[in-house]
């Protein structure tokens, strides 16, 4: 009995039991203990062949289970192994990829470009379009200077005309309220009139406008298709015998300052044309600044890709404030000019009235009167008796003769 209740007792334990996953090892050496255990009791009594054919199956069928659980824990790590392993065979298979595509694309930028015949004669053909299209347009724009430079040039002429008339109706309306002679009007307006500085400076600008866009546009020409020598000087000896070139010549003398002016002794002009003309220092300047340049883009080529571009940005900024600089130099130089010469013009007016006031205070201190008023006064009171002895016939019927026309 008491054999009995003990492998009753364990095969409740055993009913009980519910196999594990996570520690395999554990649990064997755990079932081999306690099968150990109940093996080593000796029975006591007797059994009947039954019993323990039953006990029997039932360890054989907790062996069983144990192992189905050994065997699924096993299963599981074998899986979790291989995904670690695949996973790290991936990571090894995409970067020994991207080490060959990087190495592909080294020995292709390597290899020289193949460039066909069909290409070359495409590029050819597109840079000639692209030239001619270039030449033309410059050509266009140089015509469109020299027209818009012929238009101020006869602006300023009809401008400088509309301003002499303007002061001599002036001048002639002043000395007429003033009673002058003809000689003294004479004197005041030689005195009064001059040479136009202004307008002569204007007119010499534009020539050197005319002449710098005739010069930029040979300069480009022989850029794009180098001529030869011979061709060269035909073209100066053309231009210089040509008579339909664009000159500005002064039409009026203008005004004259009311201070004199020195004379400044003029440079003799260089015989040398702009194509043998020894180079200046603008030009020395000039090169300096292209040298600079060069080294500047030299540097920036050397750079890496957000090196350059800040620096690019840099150098922008730097060449707007410069410019602006400039520009603000040069507005304040116009303005201080424009000043200076409408007070000169004042002051030239004030001195031409108070000489005018001058000179008529003078003829009526003097007693002197305009001969020409006085025969004009004459003519008018013989007229008007000539009148009044015609209205008198008529009222008494006579017919008195006409006046002579004067």
């Amino acid at each position: 009995m008491a054999v009995a209740a003990d492998y009753s007792g364990w095969v409740k334990d055993l009913d009980s039991f519910k196999p594990s996953t996570d520690d395999d090892d554990d649990e064997e050496d755990r079932l081999q203990d306690m099968s150990g255990g109940y093996t080593s009791k000796k029975p006591t009594s007797h059994a009947s062949q039954l019993d323990e054919i039953k006990q029997e199956m039932k360890l054989l069928n907790w062996h069983k289970l144990a192992n189905e659980a050994a065997l699924k824990a096993a299963l599981i790590k074998t899986k979790k192994l291989k995904r670690e392993d695949a996973r790290q065979l991936a990571l090894v298979d995409a970067e020994e990829h991207m080490d060959r595509l990087q190495q592909i694309e080294e020995e292709e930028n390597l290899k020289p470009l193949e460039v066909t015949a069909e290409l070359i004669d495409i590029t050819r053909s597109n840079a000639t379009i692209h030239r001619v299209t270039w030449q033309r347009r410059l050509e266009a724009d140089v015509s469109r200077h020299i027209t818009c430079l012929k238009k101020l040039k006869t602006m300023l002429e009809d401008r400088e005309d509309l301003r002499r008339r303007h002061i001599q109706y002036r001048q002639g309306k002043l000395a007429l309220d003033h009673g002058y002679s003809l000689q003294q009007e004479s004197k005041l307006t030689s005195r009064s009139t001059g040479n136009s500085n202004d307008v002569t400076r204007v007119l010499s600008s534009l020539d050197k406008l005319v002449e710098l866009e005739r010069r930029i546009s040979s300069l480009e020409q022989d850029d794009i298709e180098p001529a030869s020598a011979a061709m060269v000087t035909s073209s100066i000896v053309k231009d210089k015998g040509s008579s339909t070139a664009l000159k500005f010549m002064k039409t009026s003398k203008g005004r004259t300052t009311a201070q004199p002016i020195i004379a400044k002794s003029k440079r003799p002009k260089s015989q040398s044309t702009f194509l043998t003309a020894v180079p200046d220092n603008t030009s020395r300047v000039g090169l300096k600044t292209k040298s600079k340049e060069l080294q500047r883009a030299a540097e920036l080529r050397r750079m890496p890709e957000r090196d350059r571009l800040k620096a690019r940005h840099v150098d922008q900024k730097q060449a707007l404030v410069a410019r602006d600089k400039q520009q603000s130099v040069k507005i304040n130089e116009w303005a201080q000019q424009k000043k200076q010469a409408a007070v000169a013009r004042k002051a030239n007016y004030v001195k031409i009235n108070q000489r005018t006031a001058a000179a008529a205070t003078g003829d009526k201190v003097k007693g002197t009167k305009n001969k020409h008023m006085q025969d004009f006064q004459a003519m008018k009171r013989d007229f008007e008796s000539k009148k009044k002895k015609n209205m008198a016939g008529a009222t008494m019927g006579v017919k008195a003769p006409l006046p002579p026309v004067v």
